[in-house]
């Protein structure tokens, strides 16, 4: 009976997040964060909450409750702001119908080439040399030992991931990896703009170059969710400037799903691979990592705490995390790997069990402070997505506003502290392509071809 009550809640949860799409994108199938957030709740929280119930993680549906309330408190803030603000005001649609402004194809090809040389260096900094994911295939295919490479590439993912959190070496991990992830995608983004503007074999070239660049820097370190996330804050900008279709953004999705496989690492499938079970048991801990990874986390930290286990913090974890979220930086244990020592309490391993923003929000608050959060979050998302969609619709302008309304739509699942970083890390990534665009636009205006073709024109004035 409960389970039913429950199932017809989620129904119709879904009923207003469509209704709520509708009248905000007027069925235009535009990726927005309401969409973004309604797909990570329905894809990466719900079913963990249904694993855990069927699967006895979880006695009842009261983690089930929660994640209901808070997804509804969402929902309510982010349609308050709309009516505070009118529904019509820079709304999605309208963004939509604007063109791109053009500019100086020269020049953004200079500043790509810049960013690019500038990208490269960091990462050769950051992994003294190759990416460790480019010496472990090349390992691979050399030696043709699956468990030595495997040793390798988990030890070349922790240092470039969390060591500096353990005591090992800093050599700003984190800013480079930021920096990589923002970049990158920002870079590969205004190629296919340009692309989708004139049509030609070489700025298709250099887009699929940049998208390849993509998989070698970001998921250089063994890391597989910067550089999915990386190809979706594509996928969302180009549906601001294309007109997309379901069957598209299926088939976007099956290919994101064979790049998550692909990209899985090494120390995973090197067993399943010499036993010949790589496909089906490879399928398995996808599906499992996707549907439910972060989301059965936060049931973890909703039961522990509602049964003792965990002690509710009452404002450190958010600090912490604050704090963590600085470059250079590292203060206390993150609350992620103290669950993971929770849960498994014999390990030594520096795994993180990471949750949702839900979990942390819970782990300080409870229920109330949950609800009330996610109120909050869906009100800033509302503000702050009309405030993107009244910007001018420049080629770089329109890729930022992409990848920010992918981290808008993210709140829910990273939490605003991550956000502010990404914010932080993309303005600087955005104000080295902007100079690097100034100067080779100065430089083209004032050549003396440039200066005899603009002479006639200004004689004439």
């Amino acid at each position: 009976m409960i389970l039913a009550i429950f199932a017809c809640a989620f129904a119709v949860l879904c009923v207003i997040c469509a209704a709520v799409w509708k009248r905000e994108s007027r069925g235009r199938l535009i990726l927005t964060p309401l969409l973004v957030f309604c797909a990570n709740d329905v894809f990466r929280v719900w079913p963990a909450a249904i694993y855990a119930r069927y699967t006895g993680i979880s006695e009842d549906l009261y983690p089930t409750f929660v994640i209901l309330a808070a997804t509804f408190a969402f929902l309510i803030g982010y349609v308050v702001a709309g009516d505070v603000i009118g529904w019509r005001t820079s709304n999605p649609l309208s963004f939509w119908k604007r063109p791109i402004l053009r500019a100086s194809a020269g020049a953004h090809l200079v500043a790509i080439g810049v960013c690019s040389t500038l990208l490269i260096l960091a990462a050769m900094y950051l992994y003294q040399g190759l990416p460790p994911t480019v010496i472990s295939v090349t390992r691979l295919a050399r030696e043709g030992h699956a468990g030595g490479v495997a040793g390798f590439a988990a030890r070349e993912r922790e240092k470039y991931t969390k060591s500096h959190y353990f005591g090992g070496e800093y050599r700003g991990q984190g800013i480079i990896r930021e920096c990589m992830s923002i970049g990158w995608p920002l870079l590969t983004g205004i190629s296919l703009l340009l692309y989708l503007q004139r049509r030609s074999h070489l700025r298709l070239a250099l887009s699929l170059v940049l998208l390849a660049a993509c998989l070698v820097f970001i998921a250089g370190d063994g890391t597989r969710g910067a550089v999915l996330w990386a190809m979706i804050s594509l996928v969302v900008t180009l549906s601001l400037v294309i007109r997309m279709r379901l069957r598209t953004l299926f088939w976007i999705g099956l290919v994101l799903l064979a790049t998550f496989f692909g990209l899985s690492s090494v120390k995973k499938f090197a067993g399943y691979a010499q036993e010949g079970t790589l496909l089906k048991s490879g399928s398995r801990r996808t599906a499992e990592r996707i549907f439910v990874g972060n989301g059965i986390n936060t049931v973890y930290v909703i039961e522990l705490i509602r049964s003792g286990r965990l002690e509710p913090r009452h404002g450190d974890i958010h600090m912490t995390d604050m704090l963590n979220s600085l470059p250079s930086v590292r203060v206390g244990v993150s609350f992620s790997h103290e669950l993971y020592r929770t849960l498994y309490p014999y390990s030594q391993k520096t795994t993180y069990s990471t949750m949702t923003y839900l979990g942390k929000l819970y782990g300080d608050f409870g229920l109330a402070g949950s609800v009330a959060g996610f109120f909050i979050l869906g009100f800033f998302t509302m503000l702050a997505s009309r405030f993107l969609f009244s910007r001018r619709k420049t080629v770089l302008n329109t890729v930022i506003i992409g990848a920010l309304l992918l981290r808008l739509g993210n709140l829910g699942i990273s939490g605003p502290f991550a956000l502010i970083a990404f914010t932080v890390v993309a303005l600087t990534v955005a104000t080295c392509y902007i100079v690097s665009f100034g100067i080779a636009h100065h430089c083209e205006q004032t050549t003396p071809s440039t200066l005899a073709q603009r002479r006639p024109e200004l004689s004439k004035g």
